[in-house]
C-alpha cells in the first residue's frame, strides 16, 4: 500500500468509532465537527490532524 501509514492504529480507530457512535446516540451529543474529533484525538492519543485529514479518517472508518 503506497503512502504514509495511518497515525491511528486499529485499536485507536475502533475507540474513535465507538466514541462517534456513542455521541450520535447521546441526548447531549449529536453531530460532531471535525474540530471536536480532532480535540478527542489529541486528548486521548496525542495525535493532531489537519482538518481536511479528519474527514479522510472518518471516510475510512465508514462515517460521512
Amino acid at each position: 500500500m503506497p503512502g504514509r501509514p495511518p497515525a491511528l492504529n486499529a485499536a485507536q480507530s475502533r475507540q474513535l468509532s465507538t466514541f462517534i457512535e456513542q455521541q450520535s446516540l447521546s441526548e447531549t451529543g449529536g453531530r460532531l465537527s471535525g474540530h471536536d474529533i480532532n480535540e478527542y484525538l489529541f486528548k486521548n492519543f496525542g495525535i493532531r490532524y489537519e482538518l481536511s485529514s479528519i474527514y479522510r479518517v472518518l471516510k475510512r472508518l465508514g462515517f460521512s
